[in-house]
């Protein structure tokens, strides 16, 4: 039953979320989302075969992604690997690591189909030993920050799976 404080509710909810401090910029964000899409597609660099196939769950926090995660993890052949950065440190490490000129994105252009399958293979070895079933031949990452490194995911992991999960952006904001 409501209780129908909302304004009081709505105080406690803005003084609560006045003690994190968020650093976004929306710029920023707009300007790296159109270096991302501003890069050629290149296509797969690598067709080796992996240990395991990955699919990416990405979206919004409270968008669904943690009951699709179990849901599919109740599969005997699914490892839930939860949300592990490591698709997001490839991204920031890799031009050093390999003595690339500039950052990612603009990196990736630069990226060999050996340098390709030494890093696809890396994660997958990561994402194993995090995963619920340490053998299964799909793993799940639910890091919902990989939506920023979908097109370095997609040129290092062939055949992945992206899965996007979308809700209301109101009913997002309020659960």
């Amino acid at each position: 039953a409501s209780l129908k404080q909302w304004q009081e509710a709505f105080d406690h909810y803005s003084l609560a979320n006045s003690y994190r401090k968020l650093e976004y910029n929306p710029q920023q964000a707009t300007a790296r989302a159109e270096r991302i899409i501003d890069i050629p597609p290149l296509g797969l660099l690598h067709q080796e075969e992996l240990k395991a196939k990955p699919i990416l769950i990405v979206g919004f926090m409270r968008s669904g992604s943690t009951v699709l995660e179990q849901a599919l993890g109740q599969h005997s052949q699914v490892s839930i690997c939860g949300e592990h950065e490591a698709l997001l440190s490839i991204a920031k490490q890799f031009p050093e690591k390999f003595g690339f000129e500039g950052a990612w994105p603009e990196a990736s252009e630069q990226i060999t189909h050996q340098q390709a399958a030494s890093v696809a293979n890396w994660y997958i070895s990561e994402m194993m030993q995090m995963g619920t079933k340490p053998n299964a031949p799909v793993l799940i990452d639910k890091t919902l920050a990989n939506y920023y490194v979908l097109e370095l995911a997609a040129r290092i992991l062939p055949g992945l799976q992206v899965i996007h999960c979308a809700r209301d952006p109101l009913d997002t904001c309020l659960s």
